[in-house]
């Protein structure tokens, strides 16, 4: 089984671009303007993009995942980067992160004692930190419980959580590390592919 996962480096889109295109409508091109974080507008603006160009039609559940009456779908950004992870299988969550300096107090915020023993630098916390977050995003908590509470092992493999069965996959590109999960316990191959929209 195949996961296609676009990834895209925005820091030199051409958002103008983006949002003359015919994929927004007046509204959506108004409710950017709410946002006074430039990078978060610039993220909220390609994530609408992506779902629409490659979702189409789709929808807020109780928790605000985005879903589709076809297709399972998940997005994350970190520090000029973008992911859209879609499958036709099962529930999907995904998550990168770019890998930089931490906090100390942060590792020890988000692992249990059986995860710090594993933990030596901040590539290996990373690991961590996604395959947690691609885990609660599948499950469609998103991170609302305490993360001591998640198991982070095995980072690639199958891991149980709130009596269901998923399987994670996680890889390093460059300097981020990007982290799939699926709900159920089939092995799975992550296709991934750049994309420019300029």
């Amino acid at each position: 089984m195949d996961i296609e996962t676009l990834i895209l480096d925005y820091q030199n889109l051409d958002f103008n671009k983006l949002l003359d295109s015919n994929l927004f409508n007046k509204l959506e091109k108004e409710s950017f303007d709410k946002y006074k974080i430039e990078n978060v507008k610039k993220e909220k603006i390609i994530s609408l993009y992506l779902k629409k160009k490659y979702i189409g039609e789709y929808y807020l559940d109780s928790n605000n995942k985005p879903k589709s009456k076809d297709i399972y779908f998940n997005i994350s950004h970190s520090n000029g980067r973008i992911i859209f992870s879609k499958t036709n299988y099962s529930e999907i969550g995904v998550d990168i992160e770019k890998i930089r300096g931490i906090n100390p107090k942060l590792i020890e915020y988000i692992s249990n004692e059986k995860e710090l023993k594993y933990i030596k630098d901040n590539k290996t916390f990373f690991f961590f930190w996604t395959s947690k977050e691609s885990l609660l995003k599948a499950s469609g908590l998103g991170i609302k419980i305490d993360l001591k509470e998640v198991n982070g092992l095995p980072i690639n493999g199958i891991r149980k959580f709130n009596d269901s069965l998923y399987y994670s996959s996680i890889l390093y590109i460059d300097d981020y590390v990007i982290s799939t999960t699926l709900k159920g316990n089939q092995k799975f191959n992550v296709e991934y592919k750049f994309i420019d929209l300029n």
